[in-house]
């Protein structure tokens, strides 16, 4: 709201630079949950204090789930779906009642059949989770240029969002608060231009470490995507190429090992 606020007063002053008005960059929709307490029958988890952590990429759909057990014997879960040109929506056509309460059961229904791990699906896990928990939510991309203006600042996601893949946002945005906090802590006097200077200097000292976080973010997002860590390639060479089991057991079912000239 501070981000829009102050954007809209610069924009209608000219103030503000062409990319910032661009729309977020929306890479994947994201469904989470946390279900209640599971009895040892439920959890099919070893019982002990360790924490499982599992990934699954769906063979014929762009879709990657991944669950983690917590100590409460409790699953934490995520599903991603990833989005195509086609498929991605920005802040331009955003409608606040798609990501509603409503939003989220609808996309529950939808992937109830999807596998899960152990044996389940992700029917189970929605059945075992409070509604109030579930969430879904769209992971924005994209890395501001205006950060101050007068005595007005910005950190974390108001300047930088980034795709939670790299793990990296509340580690910058908290890096952002110190920083910002020890200019503060140096000012001898209120003056607004000892004020901008030293939010000027947060902003020089900040936001290389943004871009950096934003751009980290993205490419292990884009590890996610892929069907194993180096992408199959189309080998049209007249030598076929010779046997490899590892590239084998990556290959999808639905290519051919003719498609990749291996013998």
């Amino acid at each position: 709201a501070v981000r829009q606020s102050l954007y809209e007063q610069l924009d209608k002053r000219g103030l503000l630079p062409s990319s910032d008005k661009e729309p977020f960059k929306c890479s994947s929709i994201c469904l989470v949950g946390q279900t209640r307490p599971l009895e040892p029958k439920e959890f099919q988890y070893p019982d002990d204090d360790f924490c499982t952590f599992e990934g699954i990429l769906l063979d014929d759909k762009p879709i990657y789930i991944v669950i983690f057990t917590t100590a409460e014997k409790t699953i934490c879960w995520m599903l991603l779906e990833f989005l195509n040109q086609s498929t991605s929506k920005t802040d331009e056509n955003f409608c606040p009642s798609e990501w509603g309460p409503e939003a989220a059961d609808a996309m529950c229904k939808e992937v109830r059949d999807y596998p899960a791990v152990r044996g389940m699906k992700m029917g189970d896990l929605i059945d075992a989770t409070p509604k109030e928990v579930i969430c879904k939510v769209m992971l924005e991309e994209k890395l501001f240029e205006t950060w101050t203006y007068g005595r007005t600042v910005l950190l974390g996601d108001a300047c930088h969002k980034m795709n939670p893949s790299g793990a990296l946002g509340a580690q910058t945005a908290m890096g952002d608060a110190v920083v910002l906090a020890n200019y503060i802590n140096t000012l001898t006097t209120v003056e607004s231009e000892e004020v901008e200077k030293a939010l000027r200097a947060y902003k020089e000292e900040r936001y290389p470490l943004g871009k950096e976080g934003v751009e980290t973010s993205a490419a292990m997002f884009n590890i996610y995507q892929q069907i194993s860590f180096l992408p199959l390639a189309q080998d049209k060479c007249q030598i076929k190429a010779m046997y490899q089991p590892s590239l084998e057991n990556t290959r999808p079912k639905n290519m051919t090992a003719d498609a990749l000239n291996i013998e």
